[in-house]
């Protein structure tokens, strides 16, 4: 997995190996450098991914599995999708008047702070699909 061979190890006699896969940081991280739009290396990105991956796949209430015990229709699927983590803060938050697009991205040309009036930019999340 991820390039690395399988280990086997007592965790009393290796801590190194839990603080690297604990804090994403070890003592050869300074000769690795980070993956396009990261902060880790590849070799700490894939094991991210794959664990993301594990814990999507191993949600049986995952918003997007039609399986899942209360699965939700394509119209209301949709409409999460139109929703966003910008009109989320203004919505919830009462001094966010702006914020950016993306709003765990720092702001600039390409990520511009947005007023939260702007619908149009950050759609509200339309609740009709969810009336019985």
């Amino acid at each position: 997995m991820c390039g690395l061979k399988v280990l086997v190890w007592d965790v009393y006699t290796t801590p190194s190996i839990f603080l690297c896969l604990g804090f994403g940081k070890s003592h050869w991280d300074w000769k690795t450098r980070p993956v396009i739009g990261g902060q880790v290396g590849p070799t700490f990105a894939c094991i991210l991914s794959d664990q993301f991956l594990r814990l999507k796949r191993g949600d049986r209430f995952w918003y997007k599995y039609r399986d899942s015990p209360n699965p939700f229709t394509r119209d209301q699927l949709r409409a999460i999708h139109k929703a966003s983590m910008a009109r989320v803060l203004c919505d919830n938050h009462p001094s966010i008047d702006s914020t950016q697009r993306w709003p765990l991205n720092l702001p600039s040309s390409f990520n511009p702070i947005i007023s939260c009036n702007a619908t149009h930019e950050f759609p509200k999340l339309d609740l009709s699909f969810w009336k019985e």
